[in-house]
């Protein structure tokens, strides 16, 4: 899932259109991205119908009443694209797991495209993306779909089998994002500067409350904290829905964490969040607790982490730091980590290191330390190269390893190979826009939160061979 390492070249040609496009575009996924694709204007929509977590256009007049949801802005990635080729595109923020189950077909019939956009987890069942005959008459199914975790072997095995005359899925890297952690403690005006070994100790439960982070906790200017309560429990905020962010986020973790700050075992990268068993006293599957010590939250997508951070006194989180700027709390204050802020200390173009950017592999599981291991797929694709990946290895510490924000995501586009006729160039279009000139993109840069992705090596020529 790596990309071959080399210059990114934007061709124009047959993949980015000059004139108007005569087709719409519709899919969604992930959530930690979606303030980069489409803006924040789904901050504080509706969330009843056609929920916040959908946004349409750019905005014409079927895509502006309030039961819509939010508009794609003009100075987000997917609108500057959209109005310079006269394209409506419509995202759902599904999560990256859903997103992902709806690109491949859910073998149990139970998932469609088409009506609502629903929650971003199965419970209560995922209503769809909001493809309607009125809205989007080319496509009953995504167009496309993003993720912050990569396809794994099983993924792609799943896509293949459940898609007519064995069409594989195409995955090119987009974007980076930072993670930011983001706490909760009433009276407490000091902003704290996080090591990784308190970060390890928060999140894995060896500390049940704010005063037994060890050494002590210090601010900014590296004065020792004097908590107003040193007994106040700490709250875990966590992504309850299939999460790239939980992926990225647990990836650093598995990397970083040693074992003397956690309680026993050690983090496993996982894009799904579930308690191990206080019996055996590990931490499987991202991030479980050994012991009820620390108290949970679900949450269902980056900005509902903020929002339980700020609606709960002890809270911790993680998430987007778009999304804590987007929706700024007084309750809620992010930490630095390291000396790192996650807004002005992430590059403004993350180039992926030499070799780290692969083709045609997977995650085929984590090693006994909990880091993701990579493999050639064991289902050849019909068209080389078209199933790219950042090795997560390569930037569990960052950037560099010591330099820059060290907690960062990398997010994806996935889309259908072949049976794109009605869209291809548009799609073809779509995918490659991620590495042109970004003209008039205001999302993405130098104190956003997300950085653009050099070193990709995906080029028109290989984005007309993957997309038929």
């Amino acid at each position: 899932m790596k990309l071959l390492a080399g210059a990114i070249l934007f061709c124009v040609g047959s993949v980015m259109a000059t004139s108007a496009m005569s087709t719409n575009l519709a899919g969604g996924g992930a959530t930690l991205p979606a303030g980069a694709y489409v803006g924040f204007d789904f901050i504080n929509k509706p969330t009843t119908g056609d929920s916040a977590k959908l946004s349409q256009g750019p905005v014409d007049s079927s895509f502006s009443t309030p039961s819509y949801g939010a508009n794609v802005l003009s100075n987000s990635l997917f609108g500057a694209w959209a109005t310079t080729n006269n394209v409506k595109i419509s995202y759902c923020q599904t999560g990256s797991g859903a997103g992902k189950r709806f690109l491949n077909g859910d073998s149990t019939g139970t998932l469609t495209a088409t009506g609502t956009c629903g929650p971003n987890s199965g419970t209560p069942a995922l209503a769809g993306f909001d493809i309607s005959a009125t809205k989007f008459p080319s496509s009953q199914n995504p167009d496309f779909i993003a993720s912050d975790a990569p396809l794994s072997q099983a993924e792609y095995t799943t896509f293949v089998n459940n898609k007519a005359a064995h069409v594989e899925p195409t995955q090119f890297p987009a974007l980076v994002g930072s993670i930011a952690i983001i706490y909760n403690i009433p009276g407490l005006t000091a902003r704290l500067d996080l090591t990784e070994s308190q970060v390890c100790q928060v999140f894995s439960g060896k500390a049940a409350t704010w005063g037994a982070v060890t050494p002590a906790l210090k601010d900014v200017n590296g004065n020792t904290v004097t908590l107003p309560n040193p007994s106040l429990p700490i709250k875990i905020a966590f992504r309850s829905d299939g999460s790239g962010t939980s992926f990225n986020f647990s990836n650093h973790l598995a990397a970083n964490c040693g074992s003397a700050d956690v309680v026993g075992g050690h983090f496993d990268t996982d894009q799904t969040w579930s308690a191990a068993s206080p019996a055996t006293s590990v931490i499987k599957d991202l991030i479980g607790f050994p012991t009820s010590s620390s108290v949970l939250l679900p949450s269902n997508g980056n900005p509902a982490v903020v929002a339980a951070v700020a609606a709960n006194s002890g809270a911790v989180g993680y998430a987007e730091e778009a999304n804590v700027l987007a929706a700024p709390s007084s309750s809620v204050q992010t930490a630095k980590i390291t000396g790192k802020d996650p807004a002005a200390d992430l590059v403004t173009t993350f180039n992926a290191p030499a070799g780290s950017v692969v083709a045609d592999q997977a995650i085929t599981g984590i090693s006994a330390t909990g880091t993701p291991t990579l493999a050639a797929l064991t289902s050849v694709p019909g068209q080389a190269s078209c199933v790219a990946v950042v090795n997560p290895n390569s930037y569990a510490k960052g950037v560099t390893a010591g330099a820059g924000y060290p907690i960062v995501a990398v997010t994806y586009l996935m889309a259908n190979s072949r049976g794109n006729a009605t869209n291809v160039a548009t799609l073809r279009s779509f995918l490659l826009n991620p590495y042109g000139a970004h003209t008039g993109v205001t999302t993405v840069g130098t104190g956003t939160g997300f950085a653009f992705l050099g070193n990709a090596g995906i080029t028109a020529a290989r984005v007309n061979a993957c997309i038929q």
